[in-house]
C-alpha cells in the first residue's frame, strides 16, 4: 500500500478490513523468520564456528540466509541465549509481549550432517532447535511462548515431542511440502499439538 503505488491506499483499506473481518490481532503478536538476523548478529561467532551452520551437500557455508547445525548442542545454547535475549529486549519495549519468534531463515537448505539427519526429518531438526530455546523461555519466563511456522520444508508433522509453550503457525494454503491438502494438513497438525494458528496469504487465496 505504498502512497507512490496506491494513492488511495485502496490496498492498505483492503487489509485492514480483511484483518477485521477475520478477527485477526490479538494477545499474541507473532513473528516471523528470525534465522537472518540471527546470522547477522553473530557472523562473527559462525565464523569462528563454522560447525554451527547447515551441511549442505558437504559444504557448510556461513550467510544472511544459511541455515544452522540443529543437532549442535553449542549452536542449541547459542540460538537459545539469542532468543531469551531477544525477548528480554521486547518486554523492555513492550511489557505485555506474550511471545518470541524461532523460526528458521526463509528458504530450504536445511543441515543434512550425520547427527542431523540422526535427528530424523526436516520437521524434527527444525522442532528440534525451537524446544531448546521453548525450554529456555519457560525457565526463566514461565507463561511466555517461542512462535514458529509449520512451512516450506518443515511443514510437515515431527516426530519429536513438542514442548507446551511452542505455538506453531501453519502455512496450509501455500509452500507446503507435505502432499496432504490444506485441511489434511491442518487436521494432522491437530492431533499432535493443541497450540496451533494459521498463517494464510491474503493474496493467493484471493
Amino acid at each position: 500500500g505504498r502512497p507512490t503505488y496506491d494513492p488511495k491506499q485502496r490496498i492498505a483499506d483492503g487489509w485492514t478490513q480483511y484483518k477485521r473481518q477475520n478477527l485477526l490481532g490479538g494477545t499474541f503478536r507473532l513473528g516471523g523468520h528470525t534465522g537472518e538476523a540471527f546470522n547477522l548478529a553473530h557472523k562473527a561467532e559462525l565464523e569462528a564456528h563454522p560447525e554451527y551452520i547447515a551441511e549442505v551437500n558437504g559444504q557448510r557455508t556461513p550467510g544472511y540466509t544459511a541455515k544452522l547445525c540443529y543437532s549442535n548442542l553449542g549452536l542449541q545454547a547459542l540460538f537459545a541465549t539469542d532468543r531469551l535475549n531477544n525477548l528480554k529486549m521486547q518486554l523492555a519495549r513492550v511489557p505485555s509481549t506474550m511471545v518470541v519468534s524461532v523460526e528458521p531463515a526463509d528458504g530450504g537448505g536445511h543441515c543434512s550432517c550425520a547427527e542431523c539427519v540422526k535427528l530424523g526429518s526436516v520437521s524434527d531438526r527444525v522442532f528440534t532447535l525451537a524446544n531448546a530455546a521453548a525450554r529456555g523461555v519457560a525457565k526463566e519466563y514461565p507463561g511466555k511462548y517461542v512462535n514458529l511456522l509449520a512451512y516450506n520444508e518443515h511443514a510437515a508433522v515431527p516426530a519429536v515431542p513438542i514442548e507446551p509453550n511452542v505455538i506453531v503457525q501453519l502455512a496450509p494454503y501455500a509452500f507446503q511440502r507435505t502432499g496432504l491438502t490444506p485441511h489434511e494438513m491442518i487436521q494432522a497438525w491437530g492431533k499432535k499439538h493443541n497450540f496451533l494458528g494459521v498463517y494464510t496469504y491474503w493474496c493467493i487465496p484471493d
